[in-house]
C-alpha cells in the first residue's frame, strides 16, 4: 500500500469511528440504554430493548426472555436509527 493509500485508509477509519462517537453523543444511543421499537411494520413494533452495540447505521439490541426451559435467552437484532425511540437507560438496581 503506498504512502497516500495508508494515508487515505487512515482518514477513512478515524472518519468512523468519529461517527460511531457522535451518534451515540446525539442522544441517539448508547450501550445498555433501552429503546422502543416505534417502526410500526416491524414484528418488534413496541418492543423494549437493550442495545448491546453502536454502529454507524444504527444498533444491535436485544430482548431478554426470562423463565425459557433454558433459563434466560436474549434475543438480538440489528435496528437503524429510524426505526427506535431512546427510552433511557438500563440500571440494575440490588436490594
Amino acid at each position: 500500500m503506498s504512502d497516500q493509500g495508508l494515508e487515505v485508509f487512515l482518514d477513512e477509519l478515524a472518519t468512523s469511528n468519529e461517527s460511531v462517537t457522535q451518534a451515540a453523543s446525539l442522544g441517539r444511543a448508547e450501550v445498555q440504554d433501552v429503546i422502543q421499537i416505534t417502526e410500526e411494520s416491524h414484528p418488534w413494533f413496541g418492543c423494549l430493548l437493550i442495545v448491546a452495540e453502536v454502529t454507524l447505521v444504527g444498533v444491535k439490541a436485544y430482548l431478554p426472555q426470562v423463565g425459557s426451559e433454558n433459563g434466560t435467552q436474549n434475543h438480538y437484532s440489528d435496528f437503524s436509527f429510524q426505526q427506535f425511540q431512546r427510552i433511557g437507560r438500563a440500571v440494575v438496581l440490588r436490594p
